[in-house]
């Protein structure tokens, strides 16, 4: 059969050409159709994380205690309750939750599991964080300028860092560590 010939008698099944509705939009547009999120089961935990509010910070502290001792609360974690093991898509040079230093603006720094939503976000509240600012990188420019701060102290193989800005041997630590953005 020639092509024009399979067009023809593929416009004869009623399909081609015609708009056909997506299963189940009806559901979606009218805000019946149930996601993940609407899911309800017994005993289920509800988690909330805290997120940095600055962009690059050493942390000295991050005290959960009172977040414990909230009824309802089941689970606080910070980045000392988990193992040390790094990750990363391209190079793995992240934590799931840090220990030592903020890298960027809205990283997590805690994550808590309470027996409903509101619990969990008043023990968002009750953590402290206590940090050391540091000068944050806002820019390849900035971050390659000499002097400016390291995001990163060492290499993806976990080596301390040389500073190289500016030449060729430039390292995962200066010039395409994560710049923090605002």
């Amino acid at each position: 059969m020639s092509v024009p010939e399979q067009t023809q008698a593929s416009a004869g099944m009623g399909l081609i050409g015609r708009p056909v509705p997506a299963a189940g939009s009806p559901d979606k547009v009218s805000g019946a159709a149930a996601y993940v999120g609407d899911l309800r089961i017994p005993r289920m935990l509800h988690a909330k994380v805290l997120r940095s509010g600055v962009p690059h910070a050493r942390i000295v502290e991050i005290d959960v205690s009172k977040a414990l001792r909230l009824p309802g609360v089941k689970a606080v974690i910070t980045g000392k309750d988990l193992p040390d093991i790094l990750w990363g898509e391209i190079v793995k040079d992240q934590r799931t939750l840090p220990t030592a230093k903020i890298r960027f603006a809205g990283e997590d720094l805690a994550a808590v599991a309470a027996v409903d939503e509101a619990t969990a976000l008043d023990a968002l509240e009750l953590i402290r964080v206590e940090v050391e600012e540091l000068p944050p990188v806002l820019g390849i420019e900035e971050a390659m300028a000499e002097g400016a701060p390291l995001v990163h102290e060492l290499d993806a193989r976990g080596k301390p860092c040389a500073d190289f800005r500016g030449t060729k041997e430039a390292t995962s630590c200066s010039a395409i560590s994560p710049i923090s953005v605002s």
